[in-house]
């Protein structure tokens, strides 16, 4: 019989396959990530989308946009912190196919002097301290979280965000539990555009107020500049990678354009728990008020900014 032999490859084929399959993973792993980024982006402005259409049935079922949040009445700063302190989100539940959600954070507003959290005419007790609220606003409902980002993960979150005014400045604050109390809560990573700095009694200020403050009553009327030309909601990543922050959904509505967008939260070791900010490279995603959502640009000029997010500032600046 004649015997059939075949050859081994040499080491130096065998280096140099390995390097060929090496240079293709490489040039290969980039266009995945891409690929999952943009998956994952798209999925954000879904999640955007079905905040905004909520916000717009509301509308039709109440004749006005929900509050952004129920801080204290007259407006004060804090603390102490008189208040439901319940956000636009919460009101939004039962558009977002959560309605026994909301029926469960109300369920011992009887306990509390019939003062329910959805009650936006009168004050009543933190929903921290309401025990089947607090139990609610531990549930956390997917459509307010961006894929990209692990809000989840954080620790002492944000739970609550309120605009008002000391002498001689207008101002957003933020305030956490001292111990772990919160680190059940919910997260959110969009929060609804308060404007220049909501409302706080200073007119110059007033007058560049967004859809959402402290117990805001906005209509479609009211936007006068044009609901494509102003933003509803965006996102918000939470705070510096040195000091991570993250919102409570419950307690945390609004965020204020005074400070203008920042960029890339992993581009920017910077960027604030004040601000709009994104894990979307070079963006930021925002849901405008006539329901179409878009990407702006984290170089968008600061006064633009402010201008998309007021009410009725006569600026009529369209989204770059």
């Amino acid at each position: 019989m004649k015997p059939f032999s075949r050859p081994a490859f040499t080491l130096v084929e065998l280096l140099v396959v390995i390097a060929i399959i090496g240079l293709l993973i490489a040039l290969l792993l980039p266009a995945v990530q891409m690929a999952r980024e943009a998956a994952r982006r798209s999925e954000c402005l879904n999640h955007l989308k079905q905040i905004a259409l909520a916000c717009h049935n509301f509308h039709d079922s109440q004749r006005r946009f929900p509050p952004g949040y129920l801080g204290p009445k007259p407006q004060a700063p804090v603390p102490p912190y008189p208040g439901q302190w319940t956000s636009v989100f919460a009101f939004l539940l039962p558009f977002l196919e959560q309605a026994s959600l909301k029926e469960e954070s109300d369920a011992d507003a009887s306990s509390f002097n019939g003062v329910s959290l959805y009650h936006d005419d009168r004050v009543g007790e933190s929903f921290w301290l309401r025990p089947k609220a607090f139990e609610a606003a531990k549930k956390q409902p997917q459509v307010f979280l961006c894929p990209s980002d692990n809000a989840r993960k954080i620790e002492r979150p944000i739970v609550l965000l309120h605009f008002h005014y000391v002498s001689p400045y207008v101002t957003l604050v933020a305030a956490s539990f001292d111990d772990n109390r919160g680190d059940e809560l919910g997260r959110t990573n969009y929060l609804g555009s308060g404007g220049y700095m909501g409302v706080t009694g200073i007119a110059s200020s007033d007058a560049y107020r967004g859809v959402f403050w402290n117990r805001s009553q906005e209509t479609f009327s009211s936007i006068s500049d044009g609901t494509s030309n102003t933003l509803l909601f965006g996102e918000a990543m939470g705070g510096t990678q040195s000091q991570r922050r993250a919102y409570s959904w419950f307690g945390c509505g609004v965020m204020a354009s005074a400070w203008g967008l920042e960029r890339s939260a992993d581009n920017n070791t910077n960027w604030g728990w004040w601000q709009f900010t994104s894990r979307h490279p070079g963006v930021v995603q925002f849901a405008l008020a006539d329901g179409s959502c878009r990407p702006i640009s984290h170089t968008i000029d600061r006064d633009t900014l402010i201008y998309l997010s007021a009410v009725q500032d006569g600026q009529n600046v369209a989204p770059p």
